[in-house]
């Protein structure tokens, strides 16, 4: 190693890791270091050394003869011996990494406990018989990350309580016998991201009260911890993930935290009954996913949540009753979807949703009753409820006036769909299918336009469609199919164009009353196996049809009935089949 004198004079350790002036006291006050350190003669000892390069061994060359040294380059310790650590005690600055690898020899790390920064990164990893951090006590700042990983003895940071500053990451894992982390209660920003993860015996995370900034938190699969709590002075971060903690019980002490700019993840906390920890938060730019917490039951936590850009994601909630706690969240830029979560009841907790600019698919919520709660919302992308086996009215969406889609499936105890009276404009797709107990489709009064297709199938009660009075177009095929009580269309009496139109397996159906508005088909005609119906006179306003026209295996429907349909059409511009319906009467011989 090469060395590079800095005589300075008297050198006593400042707190920036300099010299600074000391009276004389010719060398007899039993300083525990060299002589000509402690008064004005420094003709035998460098006052100042720095070593150019790093260091990797020959450890006791580096404050021999010297009175503070600086190494610019890294120092690697992990083959130092406990007593060539200890000659570093004139060492205050590392201009590199500090590093201890894999070392079996190091309990502590006695003989730095002058060191005040490291420009680099510190990383103290796979050390075996590594205890105790408590000589790193004079340590103020790391220029790098912060890594603390493997290290299968360490059982506390208690050493890293004038740590103020780490502008990369901060890094602990797999540390098996690590109880707690309060020894960092010093530490005020962390450039990169916070990640406790994989700590068997942490119990707690708390002890980083001055902590103002840091780039993301995640705590993550430490099997013992029970709480987390005093970030309270933490104001934002890009990203919270609190994934897979199973005894994880109580979160607190984020209520400074106002933003987060990227995503909130809580996975896989067993133990997590409540969430209240974030009562101050009122945005985040991502998207929050809350999945596969088998105990949490309310989200009481944000209280002032106003907007998040992405996503909100409820789903695999178990014990979760209702959503009460997001009754100030205003704006949703991605989609919500509320899935698999056995006990939620109802959604009555986003009355101030204004908009979701996504998608809202509500599924597989076996004791959700009713859809309501949603009072303000006026625009959403598609709304899907599916699989929801105890809904039986979807109501409260009253100031809905715009959907990209809506699809309403298999809920087999929904009665009704009464909570659209607002809604306008559908600029794709509608399927109502799979619902064994609905009966009436009004609720739709205002509805005047479907850019997609229509499709009305498997709804074995539904007598009668009503409640489309205002509906004028639908811009693909609109099917009814495999309905087998329905007898009428009486609703649909605006109706003027539809891009196809598919009456199919309807066994009831005999009344078209509400299609005699139609004039153009703009793709297929099909009227197939609806075995009561005998009069087509409602389509006889038909005037073009794009596509085919087919009638066919309608048992009640006098083929003349459809012939005459045939007829009527101006144009027809694809093929036409009738087969296999009443045929005419035989005539009686002469």
């Amino acid at each position: 190693m090469r060395f590079v004198s800095r005589a300075l004079g008297v050198c006593v350790m400042s707190a920036l890791g300099g010299c600074i002036e000391a009276p004389v006291d010719v060398d007899v006050d039993g300083v525990g270091v060299a002589d000509d350190c402690d008064d004005a003669d420094s003709t035998r000892w460098e006052a100042a050394r720095v070593v150019e390069g790093g260091v990797s061994g020959d450890y006791t060359e580096v404050c021999e003869g010297a009175c503070a040294a600086r190494i610019e380059g890294d120092l690697n310790l992990s083959a130092a011996t406990p007593t060539e650590l200890a000659s570093l005690t004139c060492l205050t600055v590392v201009g590199g990494d500090l590093i201890v690898k894999k070392s079996q020899a190091l309990t502590n790390l006695i003989g730095l406990e002058g060191l005040v920064s490291v420009g680099g990164a510190v990383e103290l990893v796979e050390n075996t018989t590594l205890t105790d951090l408590s000589a790193l006590d004079g340590l103020q700042s790391v220029g790098g990350d912060l890594v603390i990983e493997k290290n299968t003895a360490l059982v506390g940071l208690s050493g890293l309580n004038n740590l103020r500053s780490v502008r990369g990451e901060l890094l602990i894992a797999e540390n098996d016998a690590l109880a707690g982390v309060s020894g960092l209660g010093g530490l005020v920003s962390v450039g990169g991201a916070i990640s406790l993860v994989e700590n068997p015996r942490l119990s707690g995370v708390s002890g980083f009260d001055g902590l103002v900034s840091a780039l993301d938190l995640l705590i993550e699969a430490n099997e013992a911890l029970a709480s987390v709590s005093g970030f309270d002075a933490l104001v934002s971060v890009e990203r919270l993930d609190l994934l897979d903690n199973p005894a994880l019980a109580e979160v607190s002490g984020l209520g400074a935290l106002a933003s987060v700019d990227a995503d909130v993840v809580v996975s896989g906390q067993a133990a997590l009954t409540t969430w209240e920890g974030l009562n101050g938060l009122k945005s985040v730019g991502g998207s929050i996913t809350f999945e596969d917490n088998l105990t949490l039951e309310r989200l009481g936590g944000f209280a002032a949540l106003q907007t998040v850009g992405g996503g909100v994601t409820l789903t695999e909630l178990t014990a979760l009753t209702s959503v009460s706690g997001l009754g100030a969240l205003q704006k949703v830029g991605g989609g919500l979807t509320v899935t698999n979560n056995a006990a939620l009841e109802d959604l009555d907790g986003l009355n101030a949703l204004l908009e979701i600019g996504g998608d809202v698919l509500i599924a597989e919520n076996p004791s959700l009753s009713e859809v309501a709660g949603f009072g303000a919302l006026g625009r959403a992308g598609e709304l899907v409820l599916d699989d929801n086996a105890n809904l039986r009215v979807v109501e409260g969406l009253g100031a809905l006036t715009q959907l990209s889609a809506l699809r309403v499936t298999d809920n087999v105890s929904l009665r009704g769909l009464s909570g659209f009276g607002a809604l306008e404009v559908i600029s794709g797709g509608v399927v109502i299918d799979g619902n064994d107990a609905l009966t009436s489709l009004s609720g739709f009064s205002v509805l005047g336009e479907v850019g997609g297709a229509m499709l009305i199938e498997d709804n074995p009660a539904l007598v009668e469609w009503s409640g489309f009075e205002a509906l004028a177009s639908v811009g693909d095929t609109l099917t009814l199919n495999g309905n087998d009580a329905l007898t009428g269309l009486t609703g649909l009496g605006a109706l003027q164009s539809v891009g196809g139109l598919a009456l199919t397996l309807n066994p009831a159906l005999s009344d078209l009353s509400g299609l005699s508005g139609l004039d153009l088909v703009g793709a297929t005609l099909l009227i197939d196996r609806n075995d009561a119906l005998v009069d087509l006179s409602p389509l006889m306003g038909v005037d073009l049809v794009e596509g085919d026209l087919v009638i066919t295996d309608n048992e009640a429907l006098p083929t003349a009935e459809a012939e005459r349909l045939r007829d009527n059409i101006d144009e027809i511009r694809g093929a036409v089949r009738i087969e296999d319906n009443l045929p005419p009467e035989p005539e009686e011989p002469e």
